[in-house]
């Protein structure tokens, strides 16, 4: 009776751990979304607030900047973060559609880091950039790269349906921290899950999105 019980105590703990890897690292990354989504927000206004703030004092200084800066953010994409350019919501579309290595190329960390880089830079220089279309990239590339804490016999179960759940929950949760609309994740979600997975991916999903509306909707409020 002892051997069974600690048996059934292994096997639940081994299943707890199981529930916690796959759970926890969707909700966990969804929090750091939620953060990144904050943080790069905050960003972008510091450098709109330093663009107008020299363009104002020195009217003609603009003339200079902008080309400048324009030019150096087209050389850094195309030598180091190919696949930052635009939006950043075609690459995210592509990845869900995909199949592939699409993924793994569109969403590479280095292209998360250069998506905030780049588009920091172009915002100083006076363009017009929008935050919510990068959000979206960089939560779903965020997420995307968390497949790495996830065992290799894990992933192998089913190839890349992992890194497909991580890269729209990634997506979704940018979309509603950028937002501070978790239901118009829930929606974008919903709609992805009708076409591609199982109903019980659902639940974690949905919560993963609204754990990120509800850290930005708290640290910032109602800025949209």
């Amino acid at each position: 009776m002892i051997r069974i019980s600690a048996l059934a105590d292994r096997r639940a703990l081994l299943h707890a751990r199981r529930l916690w890897l796959y759970y926890g690292v969707f909700w966990l990354g969804a929090v750091a979304v939620g953060l990144v989504a904050v943080l790069y927000a905050k960003l972008i206004d510091f450098g709109y607030g330093v663009f107008l703030g020299y363009a104002a004092e020195h009217a003609w200084l603009p003339l200079i900047v902008t080309p400048i800066i324009g030019a150096l953010t087209v050389w850094l994409t195309q030598r180091f973060f190919d696949g930052a350019e635009g939006s950043g919501i075609p690459q995210v579309i592509a990845m869900l559609h995909a199949p592939g290595n699409t993924g793994a190329r569109l969403l590479k960390f280095r292209i998360l880091i250069g998506k905030i880089l780049v588009s920091f830079l172009a915002i100083l220089g006076g363009f017009t950039i929008g935050r919510e279309g990068p959000t979206i990239h960089v939560g779903a590339a965020l997420m995307f790269n968390l497949r790495q804490f996830y065992p290799q016999r894990f992933r192998a179960i089913r190839p890349g349906v992992l890194e497909h759940r991580l890269a729209l929950a990634g997506a979704a949760a940018g979309l509603s921290a950028a937002f501070n609309a978790p239901l118009a994740g829930v929606v974008f979600a919903i709609e992805e899950l009708t076409r591609s997975f199982e109903q019980r991916t659902s639940g974690v999903l949905i919560t993963a999105i609204i754990f990120a509306g509800i850290v930005s909707l708290g640290i910032q409020g109602n800025y949209v």
